[in-house]
């Protein structure tokens, strides 16, 4: 419910002439690949002990505000990790 209610605060903080950020999403798949297991079982003890912070400054730059308009997979994708990371 928490991460819904998110999404959609992402929806209206984007103005109608405003961009979605491009951000790298390599911090989010280092994380994954590193803390996710073959069950789909988050090590959430272990994450925040050594990459917390690669997380929040992931998180940090979803929130930024873009420049450029992005494609509708580029957007699919963003939004997906967004909902996601947090």
């Amino acid at each position: 419910m928490l991460q819904s209610s998110i999404i959609a605060v992402l929806f209206l903080l984007v103005p109608a002439k405003g961009f979605l950020p491009r951000v790298d999403p390599s911090p989010w798949n280092e994380i994954l690949y590193k803390y996710v297991n073959q069950q789909h079982l988050v090590n959430y003890a272990k994450l925040k002990e050594q990459d917390w912070k690669k997380l929040r400054n992931y998180l940090t730059n979803l929130a930024q505000p873009g420049s450029e308009p992005l494609s509708h997979a580029a957007k699919e994708a963003l939004l997906i990790n967004a909902y996601n990371a947090m």
